[in-house]
């Protein structure tokens, strides 16, 4: 079953799935109870930490996102994964279900990017206010090409995805202003994956300690 995958997801993920179950069985109570074992006895001293160096390099935010398609068996909709980092450490991260069915990888992928967008430009204010103002467009690193000509481009692939809602254009529009760039990323490089999807347990333990430790 789909749900024995669970806990080699995030913790905030696995909870949030099981959440989702409308007729919970005795399978699913031992998911959770293994989900408290691993918070309470295997990983009790682990903690996010913020922790930029004396000279406070890397003070430009940076921008994760992917998207998994087609991930709720139940409702058939894609799950988004945002990472922002500032001074190289990471500053807001979730991992939620899209709140539309995307009718494509190139769309789920784009939602996801139009998150980040939101909050990378919220971070950007943020960070300003209190003396670090970005210099140049925050880059939005994405593993998605189409998704990314796309956010560049309203002509380019206008025919396929003609069906895209027009309230995700919102990255095109920080593009064109210059307050974002969407940035190609390889799928195994972008730590994003480690909020949508299965992973195995090398790829698990890689991006858990870039977060946590």
């Amino acid at each position: 079953m789909w749900w024995r995958h669970l806990l080699r997801q995030p913790l905030a993920v696995t909870l949030s799935d099981l959440a989702r179950v409308k007729k919970p069985t005795a399978a699913h109570e031992k998911l959770l109870r293994r989900a408290g074992d691993y918070t309470c006895v295997t990983t009790p001293d682990v903690k996010v930490h913020f922790q930029p160096d004396q000279n406070m390099r890397g003070r430009e935010i940076e921008t994760f996102v992917d998207a998994s398609f087609n991930t709720c068996p139940d409702t058939s909709r894609s799950r988004s994964g945002v990472l922002l980092e500032f001074c190289k450490c990471p500053i807001i991260r979730n991992a939620r279900y899209q709140k539309f069915v995307a009718l494509s990888s190139t769309e789920a992928e784009y939602a996801a990017s139009n998150d980040g967008t939101k909050e990378t430009v919220w971070l950007r204010r943020v960070v300003s206010d209190i003396g670090f103002p970005q210099l140049g467009p925050t880059p939005i690193f994405c593993d998605n090409t189409a998704a990314i000509i796309l956010a560049n481009n309203a002509i380019a692939t206008r025919v396929r995805t003609k069906h895209i809602l027009r309230r995700l254009h919102y990255i095109r529009e920080q593009t064109e202003q210059g307050i974002v760039k969407p940035v190609k990323i390889p799928g195994p490089e972008n730590p994003t994956d480690f909020f949508t999807k299965v992973l195995g347990k090398r790829l698990f333990q890689k991006w858990r300690a870039r977060f946590v430790r």
